[in-house]
């Protein structure tokens, strides 16, 4: 199984969407097999583009969309 950087050619807002239905399922996964959410620690990445993509964007960007969504 790839991750969200293998989307090569997508912008940030894609990839913070894929990252965002991601982190959704694996926690809807863990809630649906009972597992206590509360005892669980979630070790959050970095919401970029994809490494084809060619626009670049700046630290603040990158933060804001990583922030939006891990909240």
């Amino acid at each position: 199984m790839g991750s969200v950087e293998d989307i090569k050619d997508y912008g940030l807002k894609y990839c913070q969407y894929v990252t965002n239905k991601v982190l959704a399922a694996i926690y809807k996964a863990l809630n649906d097999n009972r597992v206590y959410l509360e005892s669980t620690l979630l070790k959050p990445n970095m919401v970029t583009p994809g490494h084809a993509y060619t626009q670049r964007f700046s630290d603040e960007e990158i933060a804001i969309e990583t922030v939006t969504t891990l909240c």
